[in-house]
């Protein structure tokens, strides 16, 4: 007779391994392997300054110093390039990004260089920014694992919290983004990690440790991205919640009886007794009157008239307790807010100077709130259908996780108030709404309540979720297979004029439809017979001319970039096109896209079991 067996559950551990490991070959599977505009170059020459020179200036050859086009309140990211680097106090250019995204980038560059001795026939240019831009999918992929622990430690269940990792990273803009060097990656993973660390000091016998891990992450957050500086309070305020959930203030119960053990409260109700007892007496010391009397009495049991007594020494514990875990929270974060402010003054000569300060807040608010939530061309819940079933069960996840609720709608409603106004809120030439990507893994855990809670909203939401997790599938996979600024750039060469009303706020303009035309158009560049051979031929020679004209560094590193944009525009954008094109090898490159693509194959293989193993224990418990 046949028996049905179930599998043992997996470690959250293990299985949040899994999930970094299958994102993470399919990230470096579809990849470009370039640096797709002069923002990214500037980021790039800061970690290359770093790593070369000990310096933070960047050649301003290498990057734009004043915008191309007009300042006023009319102009936009879409018709003009924005200045990327600013003079500092010294003269030198310096970059106007965070610094943050330079330093993680620094041992990538490293592994540039190794490769440009490995493979001596590729432009060692095209190899260190090869090999940088291999940063965001190692980012994107630690994301989904940080997003699913963290779904995890809220008590969504492995079930709920393996798959909200897995829409996060397929479903949503975090595919597309984690084939650029954009810093919104980072700023994202940095955030979520803040938020788990803070949920992981609640239950662990070292609640310091990661109080200060979680005051680490969000001040490298803001050393990546500065905007992320306006979400400090509302991780404040989630800090204040936990804190106050575990007791250590706002508790009514601080008494402490060693005698009944019946009134323990907080840290002291895990104390051992004779180090309560010690507490204690050390409080009575100061604190009694008739200290005689006291030391006669013993500390147990207490006169009613010394009742205060009993509330005030416990209290005494707590408040230490709550500065030393204040102080493992705040003082790393202060730490890295001065290092930012002293980078600011070693650049522009003031810690408050960003270089931003030219870049204002004018445009109208309801234009930029409906354009980063629902225009065609740049709306959040189009680029990301699955925040449709967020809305849906967003009540019931309130009334299940009532503190997670509050906080990630704080987050979202200050980052949506902050961009709203700013004045490049379309993030430029960009796939979606891109400065909303921070924030994005917090709205896409609301999914969880469909596992958790039950409900007439939650039944709709299950039916619908795999509709919405289609849809965003479809969507990236356009995003992902072709440069998302070619149907930019066509857009603006047939109507410089109207191509902001038309790509933003048309539908027909939208480029969720164009973006399938220029798919097309590079599918049949590369099947074109000997297309690829030909420019292949072409770069080779351009290389060999400028390497008899000795072409100064700066000026070797835009080409470079520009060689790059010319066969991300016209051909598939990935790695391994580019390395047949800038003549890497050729074999190499093949047997390394297939064995990502069966490594990506197999861990499908492992998640997609685990999701009916899950599912099995969930029915059959």
């Amino acid at each position: 007779m046949a028996r049905n067996f179930i599998a043992a559950s997996p470690s959250p551990r293990k299985l949040g391994l899994q999930i970094f490991w299958f994102f993470l070959f399919l990230y470096l599977l579809t990849a470009n392997g370039r640096i797709v505009n002069r923002d990214g170059e500037a980021v790039f020459q800061v970690a290359r300054s770093i790593a070369e020179r000990g310096s933070f200036d960047v050649p301003g050859e290498s990057v734009f110093e004043t915008s191309v086009g007009p300042r006023g309140t009319e102009g936009h990211s879409l018709s003009f390039a924005t200045e990327t680097a600013k003079r500092g106090t010294d003269g030198r250019v310096y970059s106007m990004y965070g610094l943050g995204q330079s330093l993680v980038t620094i041992p990538f560059y490293y592994a540039g260089k190794l490769m440009a001795f490995a493979a001596p026939s590729v432009d060692p240019y095209f190899t260190t920014r090869f090999a940088t831009t291999m940063l965001n999918p190692v980012i994107s992929a630690l994301a989904c694992a940080v997003l699913f622990a963290y779904a995890s430690s809220l008590g969504f269940g492995l079930r709920a919290s393996l798959v909200a990792a897995l829409i996060y990273g397929l479903a949503t803009m975090a595919w597309p983004y984690a084939k650029s060097y954009f810093g919104e990656p980072l700023a994202g993973l940095l955030l979520v990690a803040s938020a788990l660390c803070l949920v992981r000091s609640s239950p662990s016998p070292k609640p310091l440790m990661w109080s200060a891990l979680a005051g680490v992450a969000l001040g490298f957050a803001v050393m990546a991205r500065v905007s992320t500086g306006v979400l400090l309070p509302v991780f404040v305020l989630y800090w204040l919640a936990i804190v106050r959930e575990r007791g250590i203030i706002g508790s009514r119960h601080v008494g402490c009886d060693t005698t009944t053990g019946n009134e323990g409260r907080g840290i002291l109700s895990s104390l051992p007794s004779a180090l309560k007892s010690a507490l204690l007496q050390s409080a009575l010391t100061l604190t009694l009157s008739h200290p005689a009397e006291g030391r006669e009495r013993g500390l147990f049991p207490l006169p009613p008239q010394w009742e205060r007594v009993r509330v005030r020494a416990p209290q005494r514990v707590e408040i230490l307790r709550l500065a030393l875990e204040a102080g493992a929270f705040f003082l790393p974060l202060a730490a890295i807010l001065a290092l930012i402010g002293w980078y600011n003054f070693a650049r522009f000569g003031s810690p408050f100077v960003t270089g931003y300060e030219s870049i204002a807040w004018n445009r109208l608010f309801v234009e930029g709130l409906y354009g980063l939530l629902l225009s065609p061309g740049k709306g959040l819940i189009w680029y990301s259908p699955v925040l449709i079933i967020s809305l849906i069960v967003s009540v019931a996840f309130f009334r299940w996780r009532k503190r997670e609720a509050l906080f990630f709608a704080g987050l979202g409603l200050v980052w949506l108030l902050f961009h709203a106004p700013y004045r490049f809120w379309e993030g430029g030439w960009s796939w979606g709404p891109r400065l909303m990507l921070p924030v994005l893994p917090f709205l896409v855990l609301v999914i969880g309540a469909l596992y958790r809670t039950q409900g007439l909203p939650q039944r709709v939401g299950r039916r619908l979720l795999p509709v919405a997790v289609a849809l965003g599938l479809i969507v990236q996979v356009s995003a992902v297979g072709v440069d998302y600024t070619r149907y930019l750039l066509v857009a603006f060469t047939n109507d410089p004029d109207g191509m902001y009303e038309r790509v933003i706020f048309q539908p027909a303009g939208s480029p969720l439809v164009g973006q399938w035309t220029s798919l097309a158009a590079v599918l049949a560049n590369a099947a074109g017979p000997g297309e690829l051979a030909k420019v292949g031929g072409d770069f080779a020679a351009e290389r060999a001319r400028l390497d008899t004209e000795g072409r100064s560094e700066a000026e070797r590193s835009v080409e470079v970039l520009e060689e790059t944009q010319l066969a991300g525009l016209n051909f598939p954008d990935f790695w391994f096109v580019y390395l047949y094109l800038f003549q890497g090898s050729r074999e190499l490159a093949l047997l390394a896209a297939l064995a990502l693509l069966g490594a990506t194959g197999a861990m499908l293989m492992v998640l997609n079991r685990r999701l009916r193993e899950l599912a099995q224990k969930e029915r059959l418990g």
